[in-house]
């Protein structure tokens, strides 16, 4: 109110400054940005930054994910460098409306200053459900004073996949009964455990615990299937098995998985422009040779100096004969 030249505030208004909420995600590196990208079974770790102003009241931190992560119930919080105590600074409560509230209490609220930073660290698995390509959020918000809110801010992880069509002679003529693979390197490695997604032709990256996983997928008839849960970085996909009377792939093919979802196959880009991504496998089979099939100018090489050598090989034999007969 107004008295005389001056503005007096009452005491409810020097009472809850506007706080402001700042959520992140720290990477393994220790770089922070509100988005990130993770595989199937990778740990989120989740980062929410309070700054707080005087007379603070009623501060409760509300944080909600999607279902595509599973909350790792470790929740720590610091004031200043130093950890505060569960039951003594805070509580956490659990209930349908969010993944869980912390609720600050009031005497640890009474001792903040202008500016003062409340540091919140937790994280989560990205699990099963997660939403490929779209994004997997986890959104938070502070209510304070008197049912006030700030404004909500939220976090994106991404996970993409790999879709394979596996053919022969053209991508119009789908191949069934292939056998791949997917590894973590070049050569040997480890081949990624995998879990099928019902009444599809797809499987994502399975989870440590889970016990009814697979290395193998074979091809149906549609030739189509993806991997998916899976962050930007280098994939090796190996044909372990070809279909009866087809080649098999002498080597395996490198996937390079870009931040935007789409991949380089071997280091290259679309035939058409090398520099244009890919956004599915095209892996063909040829028929009727015995010899691995690796789909370069190598293998007619190999075919022509075999049928020499056989060409050679009769001609010699034929002579010896000629030779016995005189």
């Amino acid at each position: 109110m107004w008295f005389g030249y001056y503005k007096f505030r009452s005491k409810n208004q020097r009472k809850n400054g506007v706080p402001t909420v700042k959520k992140i995600i720290v990477d393994s590196n220790h770089h922070e940005d509100t988005n990130s990208y993770a595989s199937i079974g990778d740990k989120v770790q989740f980062k929410t930054v309070i700054t707080a102003q005087p007379g603070a009241q009623n501060y409760v931190l509300h944080d909600t994910m999607d279902d595509s992560f599973t909350y790792n119930k470790d929740v720590e919080i610091s004031y200043k460098g130093s950890k505060l105590t569960l039951g003594d600074e805070y509580t956490i409560n659990y209930d349908d409306s969010c993944t869980f509230d912390i609720v600050f209490n009031e005497n640890f609220l009474n001792t903040l200053s202008k500016d003062d930073e409340i540091v919140v660290t937790y994280s989560a698995i990205l699990n099963g459900n997660a939403h490929i390509e779209t994004g997997n959020t986890n959104k938070t918000h502070l209510t304070y004073g008197s049912n006030k809110n700030t404004t909500e801010k939220d976090t994106v992880t991404t996970t993409y996949q790999i879709n394979v069509l596996k053919y022969t002679k053209s991508t119009d003529n789908p191949l069934g009964g292939a056998t791949f693979s997917l590894y973590n390197a070049a050569n040997e490695g480890t081949a990624y455990q995998l879990v099928k997604k019902q009444n599809t032709e797809n499987y994502r990256l399975a989870l440590s615990e889970e016990a009814l996983t697979t290395t193998k997928i074979t091809t149906t008839s549609t030739g189509k299937f993806s991997i998916q849960g899976l962050k930007p970085g280098d994939y090796w996909l190996e044909e372990t098995e070809a279909p009866k009377g087809y080649n098999k792939l002498a080597k395996r093919i490198k996937v390079t998985i870009n931040e935007y979802g789409s991949f380089l196959i071997d280091g290259k880009g679309n035939a058409d422009n090398y520099n244009l991504p890919y956004n599915q496998v095209d892996v063909e089979n040829k028929s009727g040779s015995l010899l691995p099939q690796t789909g370069g100018a190598g293998t007619t090489l190999i075919y022509l100096i075999g049928g020499a050598l056989v060409l050679g090989s009769g001609f010699v034999l034929a002579n010896k004969k000629r030779a016995k007969a005189k």
